[in-house]
């Protein structure tokens, strides 16, 4: 991913005026600090949220300071009931490894662009940590939205699921979303979130876009994020959306 450099000044521009700005994704932290050095993200009170809600780190530091993980039994349950559907699951045992299964078929490309390397396992029951931070299914749209369906009757409050992409359907502790992080980050540092905006385009980005005081949704984002925005970008993700909110609402 490439950050246009027209978001970029917006960003600079928004820290030097006092605004706390928080990379929030569903990527690993080691990902993320690519994109807040980059960004200048790294003085202290700066933080990042990784793993759609399930660590913060502070970046100038990189102490992890929250940190939420599924029970072993319960992504056990998770993988078992994947098997009945053409899917790919991708196991996140911590913020660097990844487990994939050897008979993949849609993961490859996913696991391409991630910033971790692999461990190629038979079987999801030869995972040994008692706890990881999340599962992704990857396959069709159709398909994982037929997942989708069949998980809204296994839940028990056990999980949290969504889209965080197209071909991406992820699991994680019910305790983590991007809104909750959200949540906690404002009780860091002492910020009301009635003052807090916040920008995404997926499933994986509603939590975030109801808790903040201003909800936003890019342009690229479907209708059903984008009913719970407060305001829909003219641009999308990859062209100046951020610079648009950032020069709209904190620059003008």
């Amino acid at each position: 991913m490439v950050i246009p450099q027209q978001n970029k000044i917006a960003i600079q521009a928004a820290i030097s005026l006092g605004v706390n700005v928080v990379l929030c994704s569903g990527r690993s932290y080691s990902s993320l600090r690519h994109f807040a050095n980059e960004l200048n993200l790294t003085a202290p009170n700066n933080y990042a949220v990784s793993f759609n809600g399930c660590v913060i780190h502070n970046t100038h530091t990189n102490e992890i300071i929250c940190n939420h993980k599924l029970p072993i039994a319960t992504a056990r349950h998770i993988l078992n009931e994947l098997k009945q559907f053409d899917v790919d699951p991708v196991t996140y045992w911590d913020i660097y490894g990844i487990y994939a299964n050897t008979n993949r078929k849609y993961a490859d490309i996913y696991l391409k662009t991630c910033c971790a390397i692999p461990t190629f396992i038979n079987d999801y029951s030869e995972i040994t940590q008692d706890s990881i931070y999340k599962i992704i299914a990857l396959g069709d749209n159709d398909v994982l939205k037929t997942v989708e369906h069949h998980f809204l009757h296994h839940t028990n409050n056990q999980f949290n699921m969504f889209f965080s992409g197209h071909y991406l359907f992820e699991f994680c502790s019910p305790n983590a979303s991007k809104g909750a992080a959200l949540t906690h980050i404002c009780s860091i540092l002492g910020i009301n979130i009635e003052e807090t905006m916040a920008v995404g385009d997926s499933g994986n980005d509603i939590s975030m876009i109801s808790a903040a005081g201003l909800g936003i949704a890019m342009q690229n984002a479907n209708d059903h994020v984008k009913s719970f925005a407060n305001y829909v970008t003219t641009n999308n993700c990859t062209n100046y959306g951020v610079a648009e909110v950032i020069e709209k609402f904190i620059l003008s």
